[in-house]
């Protein structure tokens, strides 16, 4: 491959060009790639920039081939032959293109073998492209493949320093952040082990520690974290979050869909080493999932061929016409086309008054004007998402065991969602689709508002107590068992035999101590596992260590990026406790109907008193126990109609 840019010797992980600002790095590649100096590198905004990448390799049926091509072409062009191919190419990659932004996270998704690690390779620098070119701009840190970048024979410490030392850092540099890096990987005496005696979870937690605090620029994240625990993919999760916040610029592989769904804004489906999507990491999601021989979910928008909308099925009547004039959205008439069944969103409270906003716990009204197809039948979906772009319900007719819906030759007709809005305060967008189902929980979207809004949800957390703490309510009840007095359900004793209470991961101010605490179903019998919507029993035995005049308890869940999702409280469901003397006990239980999309939670127990200054949604925490769990929600999607989609269900019925 030519090139007008001088070629000069490669430099090292992090060394000074010497021109401009010497960080811009531009590898173009052959089969024999060589590193090529920028000359006068111009400052932007782009961290990775791949352009026209491709990788091809050399399949020879039998090491015989592979000795024929080494030395037959040289002879049969001695005696004036066309050299013969003794090999097969394989291209794993093949013209790639895409910018990432500073700042940025980027997901690429697709089925194995379809170039993912092979991209992430080339942009590390660890394999050479055959053709094309990479920029990156920044100190790049990558978890790649279980034990990359390892000594087997060096413990945790000296792989550390290795590490570290491929990264362009000093041994000062390294000492500085030695503490925070046995911290964070948490494998306690086995860091002075040779690594080839770590589990693959040992090896992550190292891995993911090292990258993570050596003040990466650019993070590379190749499905490793799905080989830890739980509890440590909250942990990374948590400060890959935090990175993000203050810059970091994210690439993350995962086959978790909603992992990258959560995480990503963009990304790039690959499919056989070539670009398949690359856009808004949803709409790369959808294309996924369609092309794999899957159907595009209710949430998901894609627009189908259908026959024409006879003549004389548009004729609005005073009803769409008032409806436009207050809507939060419409079709515009002059464009209305025959593959458009919506017409109109109109979003009012229970006095029937359009809004753009609610209370927490108020009623919403969404009327969705719409029309059909002659002989066409299909359901409406309502789909709410907040600022961090998580999709936190979806729900429609069909999920309240309706009928298909269809306007029989009338020119439109009007269905109405009526929805508690037990949502945390913030700004929601609104996606209106309908379509039809062919699956359990699979569907083709014939029409879509796309997202629409903002919506806001108002509450004054400062000034009045909130109905719940987290992203959303669940269906919550308290049951206080008195002191000293038998609990007809759990006893103190039954609670203290089952406990799940640990060491680890306590805090507090003092003044009570949780003795114990467990988890059971309706049954009673203890678990950690629980079907989507069915209820979990949670108890809490605890003993007052002074007076507590007002004391409560909470439960908090938290999902697998460690977001907060619900706080329950004894003061939400009954009021504050009472008042326990030094030395009492009490035995507290709730009922938590388990509303939320299925996956693991984590959970944290808690007791606590009101602030001496008095705040409507704070306390002063006693005791507590984090890190429990984690909780398992399990639906069958594949054979099951699901009853809501996103994070979680909100109370809704109809009108």
């Amino acid at each position: 491959m030519s090139s007008n840019i001088t070629k000069s010797p490669s430099p090292r992980a992090g060394e000074d060009w010497g021109e401009g600002d010497g960080k811009l790095l531009t590898v173009q590649g052959s089969e024999n790639c060589v590193a090529i100096r920028v000359c006068n590198p111009v400052k932007t905004d782009i961290a990775i920039r791949v352009q026209n990448l491709s990788k091809c390799y050399q399949i020879y049926d039998t090491p015989r081939d592979r000795l024929k091509q080494f030395v037959a072409p040289v002879l049969q062009q001695i005696v004036g032959q066309s050299p013969k191919q003794y090999f097969r190419e394989f291209w794993a990659l093949k013209d790639v293109s895409f910018e990432i932004k500073k700042g940025e996270s980027f997901g690429i998704i697709g089925r194995n073998g379809s170039g993912k690690s092979t991209l992430l390779q080339m942009i590390c620098g660890t394999l050479n492209p055959t053709g094309g070119s990479i920029q990156t701009d920044g100190r790049i840190a990558a978890v790649l493949e279980l034990g990359s970048g390892f000594n087997p024979d060096f413990t945790g410490r000296e792989n550390i320093y290795l590490n570290g030392s491929v990264l362009g850092l000093t041994e000062d540099e390294i000492e500085a952040c030695l503490e925070d890096i046995l911290a964070f990987a948490d494998i306690g005496d086995f860091i002075d082990q040779p690594v080839k005696t770590y589990s693959s979870g040992m090896f992550v937690r190292l891995a993911f520690a090292i990258q993570v605090n050596v003040a990466p620029e650019i993070l590379i994240i190749d499905e490793a974290l799905s080989v830890g625990d739980f509890f440590f993919q909250q942990k990374c999760f948590a400060r890959m979050r935090k990175m993000r916040e203050d810059g970091l610029t994210l690439l993350f592989v995962s086959h978790d869909m909603g992992t990258v769904r959560d995480l990503c804004a963009k990304a790039i489906y690959l499919s056989k080493g070539h670009t398949a999507f690359l856009g808004d990491s949803q709409d790369a999601i959808r294309a996924y999932l369609s092309s794999e021989g899957t159907h595009t979910t209710t949430a998901e928008v894609s627009a189908i061929t259908a026959q024409p909308v006879p003549e004389d099925t548009v004729a609005p009547d005073n009803r769409l016409a008032d409806a436009m004039k207050i809507a939060l959205w419409q079709r515009d008439s002059n464009n209305l086309n025959d593959d458009h069944r919506l017409l109109a969103v109109v979003l009012l409270d229970e006095q029937a008054t359009p809004v753009t906003c609610a209370r927490i716990g108020g009623k919403l009204i969404f009327q969705v004007f719409f029309r059909t197809k002659s002989e066409e039948q299909g359901h409406i979906f309502l789909c709410l998402k907040n600022k961090y772009d998580h999709i936190v319900t979806l729900t429609g007719s069909s999920f309240m065991g309706m009928e298909p819906l269809s306007t029989k030759g009338s020119s439109y007709e009007v269905f109405e969602f009526e929805i508690d809005c037990m949502l945390e305060a913030g700004l929601y967008s609104i996606m209106v689709n309908f379509g039809i189902l062919n699956a359990p929980n699979q569907g083709d979207v014939l029409d879509s508002t796309g997202w629409i809004g903002p919506m806001r949800v108002d509450w004054e957390y400062e000034l009045k107590r909130a109905p719940f703490l987290g992203m959303f309510g669940l269906p919550c009840k308290g049951r206080l068992y008195g002191l000293h007095k038998p609990n007809k359900l759990m006893t103190s004793e039954e609670i203290i035999t089952r406990s799940i209470i640990t060491g680890k991961d306590r805090s507090g101010a003092g003044g009570m101590e949780i003795i114990a605490a467990c988890v059971t179903d309706n049954n009673g019998a203890s678990t950690f596992t629980v079907k989507m919507t069915e209820e979990l029993r949670f108890y809490i035995y605890a003993r007052a260590l002074r007076t507590i005049d007002k004391p409560y308890f909470a439960i908090v869940l938290y999902n697998q990026l460690g977001e907060l999702i619900f706080t329950g409280t004894t003061v939400q469901v009954m009021g504050y406790s009472p008042k326990l003397s030094e030395g009492q006990s009490i035995v507290v239980g709730f009922k938590v109907g388990m509303t939320i999309q299925a996956g693991q939670y984590t959970f944290r127990l808690s007791c606590a008193q009101p602030l001496e200054v008095y705040h409507p949604n704070k306390g002063t925490t006693l005791d507590a126990y984090g890190s429990l769990g984690p909780l398992t929600v399990l639906f069958d999607y594949e054979r099951q109609r699901a009853p809501f989609y996103g994070i979680a269900q909100l109370p809704m019925e109809m009108l």
